[in-house]
């Protein structure tokens, strides 16, 4: 018997070269560690007579800064033969990985580009059409997900939905540019609309562009003097309002309800985080699904999947949340990592 799961991340790597404010993956700091298909595949072979999945997408991090990410696309698609797959990509690399194309078409794999600004989409969307083979470009509205995937209304058509009287036309990314500032700003901020592009070229390989400029409050707060805080909330007010709560995740071979678990340990083994013994041993004693487990406690769990867990007290509520647009570049903050410790 298996069991199905709707949609999971494979996490592959703590390492990103930018540094967006408030990243809920903790990436925007000196985060190091990748993960190596070789040491995990035996555990996803495991699983995958056990599971099914609905929808994969590789993240990070950057994973294109993973240098097994070759090998992770390959074993993942050949454990899952028919399973939709995504990589989910900030784009800066795209130049710098020759073989992405190759794999993309032979093993039937798709890329979101996550942007965060209109400049950068335009940017790397000429750079996507460099890549592709003939490509053609389809453009949507600005919220797109995996759920939505087959479902979107093009562009035209939502910015003709809006269109004041005298608003200019406006079918491509430049013509977006150049709208008068209230109007380009009114369709951002008020119908949540900004042109993003599908790329599909003649060999079925499909690239989509995924524009975000706003992140919210991260589970973790910079409290100064190379220090962290968590927060300390009721944990179904911290659920209610996560963002990842339908986000769930593959780590190091292990099922995980939310990344924010893991990731805070291992962020805790390279800086100072301030946190009680109470609430470390919280952590823990969170217990994901292995391939160990029976296969009914595996679907019981994945059953409760959408459920607080007591882990939650620990992340923003929402008198704690904030709204920050990104500015991101490669400079890291100059915070300081414990020192490396000897066995």
């Amino acid at each position: 018997m298996k069991v199905t799961l709707g949609y999971v991340e494979f996490y592959i790597t703590n390492v990103c070269n930018f540094n967006c404010d408030q990243c809920n993956r903790l990436n925007n700091y000196r985060f190091s560690g990748h993960q190596k298909w070789s040491e995990l595949k035996d555990i996803y072979s495991q699983w995958s007579t056990l599971i099914d999945i609905n929808y994969i997408a590789v993240i990070g991090g950057e994973p294109t800064l993973n240098p097994d990410l070759k090998n992770w696309l390959i074993g993942i698609r050949e454990l899952w033969p028919d399973t939709p797959i995504e990589l989910i990509t900030n784009g800066s690399r795209l130049v710098h990985t020759p073989w992405l194309y190759e794999v993309l078409h032979k093993y039937k794999i798709d890329v979101i580009v996550s942007t965060h600004n209109i400049s950068r989409t335009i940017e790397l969307a000429n750079v996507v059409e460099e890549m592709l083979d003939n490509p053609k470009t389809t453009f949507f509205k600005g919220t797109i997900n995996h759920v939505e995937y087959n479902g979107e209304e093009s562009w035209d058509k939502e910015y003709n939905i809006v269109k004041g009287e005298h608003w200019p036309e406006c079918k491509t990314f430049e013509d977006f540019i150049n709208l008068p500032d209230n109007i380009r700003n009114e369709c951002i901020s008020v119908h949540n609309i900004s042109p993003q592009p599908l790329f599909t070229d003649s060999n079925g390989v499909k690239v989509r562009f995924q524009h975000d400029n706003q992140f919210i409050t991260a589970p973790l707060k910079y409290a100064g003097n190379n220090q962290f805080q968590v927060y300390n909330n009721d944990l179904n007010a911290a659920h209610d309002v996560c963002i990842s709560k339908t986000c769930h995740h593959f780590i190091r071979g292990k099922l995980y309800k939310c990344h924010h678990v893991p990731l805070l340990l291992e962020f805790m083994e390279q800086y100072q985080v301030n946190l009680s013994k109470s609430d470390t041993q919280l952590l823990k004693n969170y217990a994901p699904a292995t391939v160990g487990m029976d296969i009914n406690n595996i679907k019981q769990f994945i059953d409760n999947l959408e459920n607080a867990i007591p882990q939650c007290k620990l992340c923003p509520a929402k008198e704690d949340l904030k709204t920050v647009l990104i500015h991101a570049d490669n400079v890291k903050p100059k915070i300081l990592k414990l020192p490396l410790t000897t066995p």
